[in-house]
């Protein structure tokens, strides 16, 4: 619920107010998943290939409608590894850092030291239940930005305290 209402909002704003939006990602294997090795194309077509790609699919109907709209300029998605050197310029922007919690501290204080006035960040994730990757419990960058910026009149943090996907999603959660 957490991404799908961030891309939701984010994409009001890219189509009602003339922003453009930015995709933060590290691409995390899920803790204990099995990985299916390398995939083929370009950065961006792995990029697709991830839990990212499959819900930008499911938000824009499928990838081709994803590709027009970084060929447009609506859209932008940076992996952690390539923001050196990188800032968000001038132009109304929105950044989306998704599945924060899989992010130490430095990572993400190089993501938020990108932007400028004139863009919005949605720092997005569950740093209590789903890390990914052992060293992030323990240098989470989520968490780590929280009790930094909490107090500061630019930040605000909501905290969603159920799952509503189907009956089923909320039994699953006593597991």
């Amino acid at each position: 619920g957490k991404s799908r209402l961030t891309l939701n909002t984010a994409w009001k704003l890219v189509e009602k107010e003339g922003y453009r939006l930015v995709i933060f990602t590290n691409p995390t294997p899920l803790k204990d998943a099995q990985e299916l090795g390398f995939f083929k194309g370009d950065q961006l077509d792995k990029i697709l290939q991830t839990s990212l790609g499959i819900m930008l699919k499911s938000k824009f109907g499928d990838m081709n409608e994803v590709r027009k709209q970084i060929e447009y300029g609506t859209l932008d998605i940076l992996p952690f590894v390539e923001l050196r050197g990188y800032d968000t310029g001038e132009s109304k922007t929105i950044v989306w850092c998704v599945e924060s919690q899989n992010l130490n501290s430095s990572l993400l204080k190089l993501g938020l030291q990108r932007i400028t006035e004139s863009t919005k960040v949605i720092i997005d994730g569950d740093y209590t239940a789903q890390v990914d990757k052992d060293s992030y419990m323990y240098d989470n960058g989520m968490k780590r930005a929280s009790e930094v910026f909490r107090g500061n009149e630019i930040f605000g943090e909501i905290e969603l305290e159920h799952i509503y996907r189907s009956r089923l999603a909320n039994i699953a959660d006593q597991m």
